[in-house]
């Protein structure tokens, strides 16, 4: 890079450079990732080695668990997540003693965040119960006076720390039940407690209705430090769970933004709060617990877009530095105003878990900031702008940039003067020794990824990342892609465990996803799709020109594999939500995935092929089972259980497949039926059926989807017509249902009728069965009989929405002696089958065909009836026919 070819290096002599580098990491207020993450976890390993005296269903405890479930939703560390799994085992899942009281509600907020998690019912089973009894026999308490007799008081949210208690508790197991009940009366008290208790003019909330005409000694009002973080924090984690499009949300983010800017005034010159906020010369002490709370707030409302980044981000980092500060060598989080105590003069050593808790929720919207700070979006940005500098400086800032600072140094005699000769340039090693500045500049360019272009009309220095490598470097200032994507729900229903697939570029691997309203880095999987089973002659197509006559023939171009990542969230209905994609390397760690779905092949089974989802499992059969017992049959098996944990492996290992685990079991028999989803080609009679599978092969297994395929040889289809069968299945976290892609080949390209069905069984006039179907929606239920005592099993298969040409059965004339013959109690699994129900529709050959098949046990919890099984069924066809919309955001 000659001063001849490039206008910058004939800069003038004695101006060292002009750089604007696009990260703050220079700054003194500056945080990164990894240092913000480490604190956190020093402060959470401190207090988990000094675990708190209080009970664990108390308010301080609930403040402080959901610290730590912040610190979960970031960690690489599993034991902060597992630690509040614990609580809530420990406690049973139940709140404290008092029905109304708030307080005793907030440890709820952890165990519907540990649902979302695990999806496990028993989790928000008391909290659903404690709320339902309030809902159904509210408080006969009026009034929201604080000095009413004691324990009046706290029927109601009298008081302004009520707020962080309560109210995040309702719209979370709002959010974990679409039950707008809890909504609703989270909001209306919400609004009734802020119009008593909030002051309009200071827009801050008084502590409680005896504080109304109390003063301070410099006269004014009394608002108390610690208890508006309660408020505002308690405003945050009411807004992350309340509906995007819902009526009230723009009161909700006003009074948000108006005690924002309020609080922003109250910061002292230290960056921290005191206990009185508009008395701080008589509250001299430090206190961590509100300070932790505000800054908590003022980054969510910064990373949110809500409040002004240059106005607030640099009092948020002014804080964190001062709670930084207030973090004792050994992870004691120092000077948090203790229960009750004088906040004029307390132990500055004091610590309490609430106001740890608060300092993680701090530190978790801080490391968000850090996080997107390092994020620049996936296109082509400029990392570096050089205007006037000579190339010396180029390099040294470049290298800095690169993680080389103090690896290289410039021939001293020349130093930065403009020269006509460019100095040697050493680095350390020999790779880099005798370099010229020119060679240094461009080896620092191909080694990281980057080029340079200079602007003809100013002679600046662009250097960006390489355009066709879409990997960032990874350099010491933190520089990755990002984007966000925006998922709309159309539907008028609430949806759960929604798998969301984005496209990304083909060499991507290392890609995350965040939470678009906390830090929590959702779970995810890097998915290649591969092609579909198309077997079909691609066809050519033509273009007439209606101009100049002309046509013109386009080939058919061969698709490629798509590489995607896939992740959950929930919707309310209507509801449109946010998320961000990432770099993983722009994290400090990437938290470890709840596994939730998985696919094998057994060989220590006869060839089984096992596929499962927290939900539920399936077993399909391989050529080896033929020889050793005789079974011929390519129907799926279903394997209920009683919880949300994998259990294929542990299945297996017990060798007592039909004996009741206590959570997990086989009681479903196949035979050489259709068993559960299985097809056939059907003559209007009877089904010609496949032998076992003959190959398998596995696609992806992780934590949000499973997919695997199995090749079936030829069988004759009748009148001696041979097909074969090709067929990909896949499950998804939090589904009872698997998607099946199966593709029929023959010679003979004329359709097919197939049948897609599952077994039926017999049903002893002492039993109860149901059968139900919808011929438009394509779905077919079976509540099976009941096998006391283990239960019931149901089924289910769906296709295509106005595909199936009838339901039928494959021995429609079965006498009702054979159909409810009083069949012997089975001893170790269900009801044999007796015949088949059908859902018949044609097929091309050669092309896929799609459908679902499914199943469930009424000893999970989950259905109890077969409405409730029906009602699933109806709702997964909608959702199918209403498909979410994804579209890149800003």
């Amino acid at each position: 890079m000659k001063k001849s070819s490039v206008r910058i290096v004939a800069a003038c002599t004695g101006i060292f450079f002009s750089a604007l580098i696009a990260s703050r990491a220079q700054t003194p207020e500056a945080v990164t990732p990894k240092s913000v993450l480490d604190v956190m976890q020093r402060v959470a390993d401190w207090q988990l080695a000094n675990p708190s005296k209080h009970k664990t269903t108390d308010w301080t405890q609930g403040a402080g668990d959901a610290g730590f479930m912040a610190l979960a939703g970031i960690s690489g560390d599993a034991k902060y997540r597992d630690a509040m799994l614990a609580v809530g085992e420990t406690n049973e899942w139940k709140l404290g003693p008092r029905k109304f009281h708030a307080d005793d509600h907030a440890v709820g907020q952890t165990y519907a965040e540990l649902y979302f998690l695990w999806r496990d019912p028993k989790m928000i089973a008391p909290l659903r119960e404690r709320f339902d009894v309030i809902l159904a026999e509210p408080s006969k308490v009026e009034s929201l006076a604080f000095n009413q007799p004691k324990g009046i008081a706290g029927e109601n949210w009298s008081w302004c720390d009520s707020l962080f208690m309560a109210p995040p508790a309702w719209v979370r197991l709002y959010a974990a039940t679409g039950e707008e009940k809890y909504l609703n009366f989270a909001v209306k008290e919400w609004w009734r407690t802020t119009d008593y208790l909030y002051d309009k003019d200071e827009h801050l909330f008084f502590r409680d209705s005896t504080y109304f005409k109390k003063t301070e000694a410099n006269g004014k009002k009394v608002f108390w430090g610690r208890g508006n973080g309660w408020v505002i924090a308690g405003l945050v984690r009411t807004l992350q769970f309340l509906p995007m499009n819902h009526p009230d949300r723009p009161r909700f983010e006003k009074l948000f933004k108006e005690m924002a800017a309020k609080i922003l005034t109250c910061q002292q010159p230290d960056g921290l709060w005191r206990a009185s906020l508009l008395d701080p010369e008589s509250y001299p002490l430090k206190e961590t617990s509100g300070s932790g709370f505000y800054t908590y707030a003022l980054a969510w409302g910064v990373n949110q877009g809500l409040l002004d980044k240059a106005q607030f981000e640099p009092a948020v980092r002014k804080a964190w530095a001062a709670l930084v500060a207030c973090v004792a060598a050994d992870g004691k989080l120092t000077h948090v105003q203790p229960i009750g105590a004088d906040p004029k003069k307390f132990d500055e050593g004091a610590t309490e878990v609430y106001g740890v808790g608060a300092f993680l929720l701090a530190g978790s919207e801080v490391y968000r900031m850090a996080v997107v700070e390092t994020s620049l979006g996936r296109t082509t940005h400029t990392l570096i702008i050089f205007e006037d500098a000579p190339i010396t400086l180029v390099i040294s800032n470049l290298a800095k940039v690169c993680g080389l600072d103090g690896m290289y140094t410039f021939d001293p005699k020349l130093g930065y003067q403009n020269s006509s000769q460019e100095p040697d340039v050493s680095f350390h090693g020999e790779k880099w020794k005798y370099y010229t500045s020119e060679k240094a500049f461009y080896t620092l360019l191909d080694n990281y990824n980057l080029e340079a272009d200079i602007l003809p009309e100013s002679g600046t220095l662009l250097i960006t990342k390489k355009k066709k490598n879409h990997q960032m470097p990874q350099f010491a200032s933190g520089v990755y892609p990002m984007f966000s994507i925006n998922v709309k729900n159309y539907s008028g229903f609430s949806r759960d465990c929604e798998t969301i697939e984005r496209p990304l570029d083909d060499d991507a691997t290392n890609y995350v996803v965040m939470d678009g309203n906390s830090s929590r880095i959702l779970d995810s999987q890097i998915y290649t799709e591969p092609m579909p089973n198309d077997f079909s002659e691609p066809k050519s197509s033509a273009h007439i020109d209606m101009e100049t006559g002309k046509l013109s023939v386009t080939s058919p171009t061969k698709q490629k594999a798509q590489t995607k990542i896939l992740f959950q969230s929930d919707f309310a209905p209507n509801e449109t939500k946010t998320f961000y994609i990432l770099d993983a390397s722009a994290l400090a760690a990437t938290p470890p995935p709840i596994v939730k779905t998985f696919a094998r092949f057994v060989p220590e089974r006869f060839d089984d092929f096992a596929w499962e989802s927290d939900r539920i499992a399936h077993r399909i059969y391989g050529l080896a089972l033929i020889k050793a017992e005789g079974t011929i049959s390519s129907g799926a098996d279903v394997w209920i259980k009683k919880d949300r944990r994998l259990i294929l492996d542990e299945m297996y290992a017990t060798k007592h497949y039909h004996e009741d685990n206590g959570s997990f079991m086989d009681d479903y028999r196949v035979g050489k039926s259709r068993g559960c989803g299985g097809l056939g080609i059907w003559d209007g009679k009877k089904l010609a059926v496949s032998s076992n599978w003959q190959k398998w092969k596995v696609i992806t297994t992780g934590p949000i989807r499973s997919e695997f395929e199995l090749t079936y040889d030829a069988w004759d289809a009748g009148n001696g017509r041979m097909v074969s069968e090709v067929k990909r299945f896949s499950i998804d976290a939090g589904s009872w249902m698997t998607k099946v892609s199966s593709t029929i080949l023959s010679e003979d390209k004329s359709p097919l009728t197939i049948g897609v069905g599952f077994a039926e069984r017999a049903c002893p006039t002492n039993r109860e069965e149901f059968i139900s179907n919808d011929l438009t929606e394509g779905w077919m239920t079976y509540w099976q009989p009941e096998d006391v005592p283990k239960g019931t099993t149901a089924v289910a298969i769906l296709l295509p929405r106005n595909f199936v040409k009838e339901f039928t059965n494959d021995n429609p004339s079965m006498p009702d002696s054979v159909k409810h013959a009083n069949v012997p109690q089975p001893t170790h699994e269900g009801y044999p089958p007796i015949r088949t129900q059908l859902a018949v529709t044609q097929t091309e050959i050669g092309k896929p065909f799609e459908y679902y098949f499914g199943a469930c046990w009424d000893r999970s919890g989950d259905f109890t009836n077969h409405l409730q099984w029906e009602n699933y069924l109806k709702r997964f066809a909608e959702r199918r026919d209403t498909p979410l919309t994804v579209t890149v955001g800003n």
